[in-house]
């Protein structure tokens, strides 16, 4: 991308009509101080957005499941906080304790419930490892943490999360006994909640467990398999948002941006593909998404707002922004 391109680009995303791009663009690829004055003026805009709003309506008109896909308060939380949306507002707070409380509550609902071996145990162990959908309690306590405040649950998610770790680092759900590696699906958002988690909290421990995740990726070169230069699963290097759960190039690349480790040589090749996705015009489109529409009515894999163009040849202004503060991170801009 030459200097020119780049630069068009950037000043597109700092004009943009969504104020959740233009504070993604300042914040992560320009590395602006987040308390700068614009950024905060950024941060008001952005929770009186056109898009917050149709996020925090649509779920009060819906009254979904928690997790319902993608109506459920823990998928608004996770827009929400990708959003920018500020930390310690009072109309969240329900969505919090609704999140918070069910990926808490049920796991103490019997006595040693956690480490239960039983198949009616909410978290069975076989063969020595506890196979759990980690990605729940992984981006609730991203929520949580990003859009605070904070109480006890929000610990508890944490502890829990370690408890379940598996011995290379992350975690998985696959109760057969065969399954005897960790799941970058169900890795790559404990990381980050983990992550989030020692730094607002100062947990040591937290910190590691987070550093051992992000071993699950890089001994995966984030996509490619370890014994050859192939992607672990095709999907994995389409670039889609929001991703949700899902697992793949450009969440892969983000998430150990968290952590500071792009300029692990283990992440060149990943990095590499991301470039080679990049449209002649500079920006990266979304090549697919994983909602199957807009709206308020009951359904599966509805979201409540349309996150752009999802065809290989359109731009899409997220795919793009996160693309380029991946990139700047990495010192490849």
């Amino acid at each position: 991308m030459t200097t020119a391109v780049r630069a068009q680009v950037v000043d597109d995303l700092l004009e943009h009509d969504e104020p959740s791009i233009r504070w993604l663009t300042r914040t992560t690829v320009l590395h602006e101080d987040d308390g700068s004055p614009a950024c905060v003026r950024l941060r008001g805009e952005i929770r009186e957005s056109v898009r917050v709003r149709a996020l925090l309506d649509g779920h009060a008109e819906l009254r979904p499941d928690t997790y319902g896909k993608w109506h459920g308060a823990h998928w608004v939380l996770a827009h929400l906080t990708e959003l920018g949306y500020p930390s310690g507002q009072a109309e969240v707070q329900p969505l919090l304790d609704e999140v918070l409380t069910a990926w808490t509550a049920p796991y103490f609902r019997r006595s040693q419930v956690l480490i239960g071996r039983s198949s009616g145990s909410v978290v069975p162990v076989v063969a020595g490892r506890h196979r759990v959908h980690a990605s729940l309690q992984g981006s609730a306590l991203l929520s949580a943490v990003r859009l605070g405040p904070q109480d006890e649950r929000v610990a508890t998610l944490a502890g829990m999360l370690r408890r379940w770790q598996w011995d290379d680092g992350g975690w998985n759900c696959d109760r057969h006994t065969h399954a005897i590696s960790s799941s970058a699906h169900e890795t790559w958002l404990p990381m980050r909640g983990l992550h989030a988690y020692a730094v607002d909290a100062d947990d040591e421990t937290a910190a590691g467990a987070a550093r051992r995740a992000a071993e699950v990726l890089l001994a995966r070169r984030v996509v490619l398999r370890r014994s050859s230069d192939q992607p672990g699963h095709r999907d994995w290097l389409r670039l889609r948002y929001p991703a949700y759960w899902h697992y793949g190039l450009l969440v892969g690349l983000v998430a150990l941006d968290e952590l500071g480790l792009l300029r692990d040589e283990r992440c060149a090749q990943a990095l590499d593909l991301l470039e080679q996705q990049r449209l002649p015009s500079g920006w990266w489109s979304a090549q697919g998404r994983y909602y199957r529409g807009v709206g308020t009515e009951p359904g599966a894999s509805i979201d409540y707002v349309d996150w752009g163009a999802a065809d290989r040849r359109t731009p899409n202004p997220w795919v793009t922004v996160k693309a380029l503060a991946v990139l700047a991170a990495a010192g490849r801009l």
